[in-house]
């Protein structure tokens, strides 16, 4: 198995033909996103979206069960409006409610009776992260100028964006990106230098292959 391919200790197996593939189809608005929020390198995007593309053919539910986990998410998070996602969205942050596998039968809990705590879509990115990258986005100015990652319709609107998340790819990438340009931000601070950690990312040369091949 090639190192360039290695994930995660967490999920210690090669990016598969089909994670590579789906990542590939999203070349472009990776590309594109990528520079819209002045990351130094687009597979510090494609590699999270990787990552869990990756860990829905292994460690998740497929087929059948998982279509019925994903119908089950999308039916936690539906009835909800802009309001009431709000408001769970801080009652669970104030109230250091956690939605990890490690927490077992009362993880699972938590995600029933918290909308905002339901990873969804792709790149399976928890609605209250969600939520909170499109404020960040907002904020920024710089960023949010022109609207690049067309993230301003969810303004109010996060019933509209749990939607998003479960139905479109470009969304997924845009509050990925988003999440990215954070993290990149972040370690930035820390080291007091540019991000330069490429390395660290899995499947990294592999990943910046498909995208800019």
């Amino acid at each position: 198995m090639a190192s360039n391919q290695t994930l995660t200790l967490e999920n210690p197996q090669a990016f598969t033909a089909d994670t590579l593939g789906a990542i590939a189809l999203l070349r472009n608005t990776i590309i594109a996103d990528a520079s819209a929020v002045g990351l130094s390198n687009p597979a510090f995007l494609a590699g999270p979206i990787a990552r869990e593309l990756n860990k829905a053919q292994f460690d998740y539910p497929t087929g059948v069960a998982g279509a019925l986990i994903t119908d089950a998410k999308t039916a936690l998070v539906e009835p909800y409006s802009n309001d009431s996602l709000v408001q769970n969205h801080f009652y669970a942050v104030g109230n250091d409610i956690s939605n990890t596998q490690s927490a077992g039968i009362a993880g699972i809990v938590a995600r029933i009776e918290n909308p905002t705590l339901n990873d969804l879509g792709p790149a399976k990115i928890q609605l209250g992260a969600a939520m909170d990258a499109v404020s960040s986005y907002l904020s920024n100015t710089e960023l949010s100028a022109g609207d690049p990652l067309n993230l301003k319709q969810f303004d109010g609107n996060a019933d509209k964006l749990a939607q998003a998340l479960i139905n479109t790819n470009e969304t997924t990438v845009a509050i990925q990106a988003v999440i990215a340009r954070q993290a990149q931000d972040f370690f930035a601070a820390c080291q007091g230098v540019a991000v330069s950690q490429g390395d660290q990312l899995t499947g990294k040369a592999r990943l910046e292959h498909e995208i800019t091949r």
